[in-house]
């Protein structure tokens, strides 16, 4: 089965079990269309492949894995694949605000992970790919604090998929695999109940439960720790920066007194924690 056929079959199934609102099928047809014209004119359809391969094997892990910072979750082709499992439309995310025909480079694909699952994935897809013909071509940084680029060549990809493209075309596809608190802070509280608090859930009643927008952001920053708005967006920035892991949860800690009076500080980590997983999707109103 060809990738055109691998996502028409995915979106239909999505609709025939009631995943996808089927009175609003011309759209999402529409919208997954003009995705697969931009993958197909720039060539991205490898990385796709490569994506949907990866899915499978952290399906057969377990390990708790989130892709970010990348077109992966802004993809309802990825969708349709199954490489992700939320609807980019329902969290409004934009494809072309990641991939279009304007951009110089196209984003590698990036995975979240957490400390307990880290080596077994990277072990997984080690040996997933290590059959390939050129396995001098995958390379594994197992450096701690840094991300962890996992390397394959376009040629094992080629062999492996048989798309008809040239084979001499040795371009490097990168999967990033970084560090995320969030995940190792889950992993080490798995025997407590952990739960975003009542203000968090009142504030997204206006957008059906999601997250979208910077202002909510703020406005449940700054109601949550009862400080101004000019604060709360500086913890906001500061969560950009966690997302990225350029620093971690105790240097906000750290360089925001007010959050030395919080009474409950594990549960004070979780809420930032979660809140970093969303920042790089929000929308301004």
């Amino acid at each position: 089965m060809n990738f055109l056929d691998k996502v028409r079959l995915g979106l239909e199934n999505k609709f025939k079990t009631g995943e996808l609102d089927p009175d609003r099928e011309d759209f999402y047809i529409t919208r997954a269309q003009k995705e697969m014209e931009i993958i197909i004119k720039i060539d991205l359809i490898k990385k796709f492949l490569l994506a949907y391969e990866v899915s499978e094997i952290i399906a057969k892990t377990g390990v708790k894995v989130k892709w970010e910072a990348c077109f992966i979750p802004a993809s309802l082709i990825a969708y349709s694949l199954g490489i992700v499992k939320e609807d980019p439309v329902k969290k409004g995310r934009l494809f072309e605000l990641y991939v279009n025909l304007e951009r110089v480079c196209v984003p590698e694909l990036v995975l979240k992970i957490g400390d307990k699952g880290r080596l077994k994935l990277i072990s997984e897809l080690y040996n997933g790919f290590s059959l390939s013909k050129i396995p001098k071509k995958i390379k594994c940084d197992f450096s701690i604090g840094k991300p962890s680029d996992f390397i394959i060549s376009r040629n094992i990809l080629t062999e492996k998929y048989k798309t008809g493209e040239n084979d001499e075309d040795s371009e490097y596809i990168i999967l990033a695999l970084f560090h995320s608190e969030l995940f190792s802070f889950i992993e080490k509280n798995m025997d407590k109940t952990l739960r975003m608090p009542d203000l968090y859930h009142e504030i997204l009643s206006g957008t059906n439960g999601e997250l979208l927008y910077h202002d909510q952001l703020v406005r449940f920053l700054s109601e949550y720790f009862r400080v101004s708005l000019p604060k709360a967006d500086l913890v906001r920035r500061a969560l950009m920066r966690l997302a990225n892991n350029s620093i971690n949860i105790n240097y906000i800690f750290k360089n925001f007194s007010f959050l030395n009076d919080v009474k409950d500080k594990n549960k004070t980590k979780y809420v930032l924690l979660r809140l970093s997983e969303e920042v790089h999707h929000l929308k301004y109103l």
